[in-house]
């Protein structure tokens, strides 16, 4: 039970659950870190920069919403921030064990924090740091170990950095759909283009992760865990399980992580970019503004609206036209394709030259 307990939400196998999470946690997400107020210090100022307990709670309200409420471990999952993002993190575990993800990944988090510069006021967002706790008590902590929730948090991370990339491309399809009536001919079909390009690497990566990554290993783990007769068998699969699934996952791959993070980084600035330069909810609202005639007929009423409307949109659209052929936006989309040409040219050749991958994929 409590193995599916953590494939839900550390492998975010229970959809749901994230949905509603990012949907609420969304404003929290994008605020700063402040570690030293996890830790229960006090600073004036600290309201503007969001906690471990407000997503703690925003994400038990998540899991009331979802299929997981009736989840009998529900309440033994929680919700913290790591000192280090995802990349920074996989570097000193690399650095500290020669590159082979193996060991007691708490203790070296502890060092990497200490030998690190880290600075617990930093710029860093929620969603670049956030991480999971799951209680367990003796004797079940001897399969469900620190070091192996260490490792879980490894993929929680690197999974939850993807459906968050792909949730704002999403958003960015959803805005183009807005501009249609506004643009005629090709003038944002480059950065539609450009979003379409990213979306798709993004969600055939995520159908790789999980249908091809977790779901036929965790298939294995359940049948190794049937068959096993000691407590030390149990930690043998599991552990052999989770290792894996880190480097089928790339987690183990310096180089590729890297890159894999840069794209999802660019993915998500992109998408922010194109939200500031074409504020469509705005654009809506302005579009759905409309004065009445109390007393005038409803055919004449009908008639005022759309005469309105198209004035509307001759006006809105005009703006987008003149906002989309000037040199800043140009060279706006401009930087963002060069980039991701860069981005998934050196992926895919660090990929094929990989031991692990190159033959295999």
């Amino acid at each position: 039970g409590r193995l599916c307990t953590i494939k839900n939400f550390f492998l975010l196998s229970q959809g749901d659950i994230y949905a509603h999470f990012m949907e609420i946690a969304e404003g929290e997400l994008q605020k700063q870190v402040d570690l030293n107020l996890n830790k229960g210090k006090q600073k004036k100022g600290f309201n503007k920069k969001v906690t471990a307990f407000r997503m703690e709670t925003l994400m038990h309200v998540s899991i009331q919403m979802s299929g997981a409420s009736n989840d009998k471990y529900r309440d033994n999952v929680g919700c913290d921030f790591s000192p280090l993002s995802l990349v920074k993190e996989l570097e000193n575990i690399h650095m500290l064990l020669g590159e082979r993800i193996q060991g007691n990944l708490s203790s070296i988090r502890t060092k990497a924090a200490v030998n690190m510069d880290v600075d617990t006021e930093s710029n860093q967002e929620g969603i670049d740091c956030l991480i999971l706790k799951f209680n367990v008590s003796w004797p079940i902590s001897l399969i469900i170990s620190n070091k192996i929730l260490d490792k879980y948090n490894l993929l929680f991370r690197q999974i939850f950095f993807l459906k968050h990339s792909e949730r704002k491309l999403r958003n960015h399809w959803k805005a183009h759909q807005v501009l249609k009536e506004f643009y005629s001919g090709s003038i944002l079909r480059r950065t539609f283009a450009l979003g379409q390009k990213m979306h798709q690497f993004i969600h055939k990566f995520i159908f790789y992760v999980h249908a091809e990554v977790l779901e036929p290993r965790w298939i294995e783990l359940m049948e190794n865990v049937e068959k096993a007769r000691t407590a030390d068998e149990l930690m043998k699969f599991h552990m052999n399980f989770v290792d894996t699934c880190l480097n089928l996952c790339l987690l183990t791959k310096k180089n590729l992580i890297q890159l894999l993070v840069n794209f999802l980084t660019l993915s998500v600035r992109f998408s922010e970019g194109m939200e500031r330069w074409c504020p469509t909810e705005k654009i809506k609202d302005e579009m759905n503004c409309h004065t009445m005639w109390a007393k005038s007929s409803k055919k004449m009423r009908s008639e005022y609206r759309y005469s309105q409307r198209r004035k509307r949109v001759a006006s809105i659209g005009a703006t987008l036209h003149e906002e989309a052929w000037r040199d800043e936006f140009q060279t706006f989309v401009k930087n963002f394709e060069d980039s991701l040409e860069k981005i998934t040219g050196d992926f895919m050749y660090e990929l094929f030259c990989d031991k692990d991958f190159g033959s295999e994929h």
